[in-house]
């Protein structure tokens, strides 16, 4: 009765948390998907060829190589254990991401393995999720070197009109000035004074700008 319970929660946590268990035999041969997972995959019992090359042909061919490395390498080597992620074929002829994690629970003569346990578990949705972020930070990026790139280019454009204005204020001080001390003369000096202290505060403003743009896309000397 406790080894029925143990299972049956097991079998719910094994639920819950998108997994399939599966065992392998190197020395035997043999490779056993658990119908667990044949299910989270779509596969009827007995669909899949019960050995390496029957659980390889479901990985996309993109993944293959990357599975048998980490085949390889975690259990056959000296290491005790394996994790890569795959695009595994489901019976629909679909595709789904999932994480391949397993280790050696025995090894034979020559310290080869001869049993390694492990599980697969259903990745699909992290993967979509990371693809959605991935792509809205690109665009993000994207529009933000944009406009840093737009701003650092506005330089003449935004300098030469600004810098007209403040060279005709200067003129019109100076004429006033000429001029003499008459009421007129006072009031276009005090125009032309604030012509240039505005139009000096501005420019100060648009060399702040410009120098943050171009920090932004590593121009700025």
């Amino acid at each position: 009765t406790d080894e029925r319970d143990l299972q049956s929660r097991l079998d719910v946590a094994m639920q819950a948390g998108g997994l399939g268990t599966w065992e392998w035999e190197p020395q035997v041969g043999s490779l056993r998907l658990s119908t667990r997972l044949l299910g989270m995959l779509g596969h009827e019992p007995g669909a899949v060829l019960g050995t390496f090359d029957g659980f390889v042909d479901l990985v996309h061919a993109e993944d293959r190589p990357r599975v048998i490395d980490a085949l390889e390498t975690g259990v056959l080597g000296d290491a005790d254990g394996l994790r890569c992620e795959a695009r595994i074929r489901r019976g629909d002829g679909s595709w789904c991401w999932m994480l391949l994690a397993g280790r050696v629970q025995a090894r034979g003569t020559r310290g080869r393995a001869d049993r390694v346990v492990g599980v697969l578990v259903d990745i699909d949705r992290q993967k979509q999720d990371q693809t959605v972020l991935a792509d809205a930070l690109h665009r993000a990026e994207a529009a933000g070197r944009a406009r840093s790139a737009f701003l650092a280019s506005m330089s003449h454009e935004l300098r030469t009109p600004l810098t007209s204005i403040l060279g005709y204020a200067e003129l019109l001080r100076e004429g006033a000035a000429d001029a003499g001390t008459g009421a007129g003369a006072g009031a276009g000096r005090t125009s032309a004074e604030t012509i240039l202290r505005n139009g000096r505060h501005l420019l100060s403003i648009i060399d702040d700008v410009l120098d943050l743009s171009r920090i932004e896309v590593g121009r700025l000397q």
